[in-house]
């Protein structure tokens, strides 16, 4: 970007010259596609330096620190000098190689052999673009055959796309390790729809309540014996210097939590108002035997449910945690204090489930503040008798009429 004087016959004096700097230049260099560095360091460089003695003796200095930089394999480095590629000549100096003062040098690391194993762990599991040659490569195969194919290797498929994440791609864990803490939740929530609520399908609402709280216990074991007992943390997003809005102050990450929010909100009423699958959900939601009738696949309905649920759960802990923390059994409470939420608001309203989660959220706080802090978690199951006893349809219930 050029810069422009306020007078046009204004002539600076350049300060970055190398008078100024004991005869050395100063050197913009990036390294691109890491986000761990945000914007080119500037270093003070002799223009006399051979670029190998800057490849070996200077860059480990700035990048060493990212696991990434141990992997290079400088031979299939790509260099970009002012925006150009270009081929150094490491025993030539930087001045001899074109690299003087306001010119910006940039590394870009080709694609190694991770990338590759990546996409071919991706293709072994049938991840999309690849999704859509499965069926033909199944077709012609024994049915034994194909389900040995479609189970055992796409679990071992996965096992090793794990493995490349977290050792080929560890140091881009922030890139993607929010996207798979919501996508594995997701699974998880479908493992549970088809082999714990689908062999009982027809089951009164109390059984399948049972069987839902039995299946949240052996996941609660399970993360426990991962993970442990003790509490984890993320970084919060946007870090974690106090904001003050019309003489609140608030933290960066309320503001996520609330922005985010509003997001799914209006997304979800978009998604069941104006869609055909989100119709088809509420017809599922209201009458199963109904749905099927009239040729909604309810079993499918139930699939995309399970999963949606997850994933909202598991992006809600992600924003909250910079916040409260986590645990293996942290959301035993959480669950708890949304369906006091669901039954302030009345069940089966989405606005009314907005409306309950704020006042619950209200309600908490002043409890804490006027109160003590020690009955905050009593405060919802206090609102849910009162609910129970006076507004069994909760704020914005509809009323229910039966014919007879």
């Amino acid at each position: 970007m050029s810069v422009k004087a306020i007078r046009p016959d204004y002539h600076g004096d350049m300060k970055d010259s190398a008078d100024h700097y004991r005869g050395q230049q100063l050197l913009y260099i990036g390294w691109d596609r890491h986000l761990m560095f945000a914007a080119a360091l500037c270093i003070p460089v002799p223009p006399e330096m051979p670029f190998g003695a800057l490849q070996e003796a200077v860059l480990p200095g700035l990048y060493g620190q990212h696991p990434d930089f141990a992997r290079i394999d400088w031979g299939r480095v790509e260099w970009l000098r002012g925006g150009q590629p270009f081929m150094p000549d490491p025993a030539a100096s930087l001045a001899a190689n074109g690299i003087g003062r306001g010119v910006r040098a940039v590394v870009m690391v080709r694609p190694g052999p991770e990338f590759f194993l990546l996409m071919f762990a991706l293709f072994k599991i049938g991840a999309v673009p690849f999704h859509a040659w499965t069926p033909d490569v199944y077709q012609g195969a024994p049915t034994p055959v194909t389900g040995f194919m479609a189970i055992c290797t796409k679990l071992a498929a996965v096992g090793a796309t794990l493995r490349v994440f977290y050792v080929a791609l560890g140091g881009e864990r922030w890139t993607w390790q929010p996207l798979l803490a919501v996508l594995v939740p997701a699974v998880v929530g479908v493992l549970i729809e088809k082999l714990a609520i689908e062999p009982v399908k027809g089951a009164e609402t109390v059984t399948l309540i049972i069987i839902t709280i039995g299946a949240s216990l052996v996941i609660r074991g399970l993360v426990q014996v991962f993970l442990g007992k003790n509490t984890h943390s993320l970084p919060a997003f946007s870090g974690d210097a106090p904001i003050e809005i019309l003489g609140a102050t608030l933290m960066p990450q309320s503001l996520w939590v609330m922005g985010v929010t509003a997001i799914v909100v209006v997304v979800l009423w978009y998604f069941f108002n104006r869609t055909l699958t989100g119709k088809a959900m509420l017809a599922t939601s209201f009458n199963r035997v109904a749905a099927e009738l009239v040729g909604i696949n309810t079993n499918g309905v139930l699939f995309m449910s399970f999963a949606m649920s997850a994933a909202l759960g598991a992006m809600g802990g992600i924003l909250i945690t910079p916040i409260t923390l986590t645990s293996y059994d942290v959301g035993i409470m959480l669950g708890l204090k949304g369906f006091v939420a669901a039954v302030l608001g009345g069940l089966g309203n989405g606005l009314g489930a907005v409306v309950g989660g704020l006042l619950v959220g209200v309600l908490e706080a002043m409890g804490a503040g006027y109160l003590s802090s020690a009955y905050k978690d009593a405060i919802p199951f206090v609102l849910i008798l009162f609910i129970l006893f006076f507004m069994p349809r909760g704020l914005f219930g509809a009323k229910v009429t039966d014919r007879v």
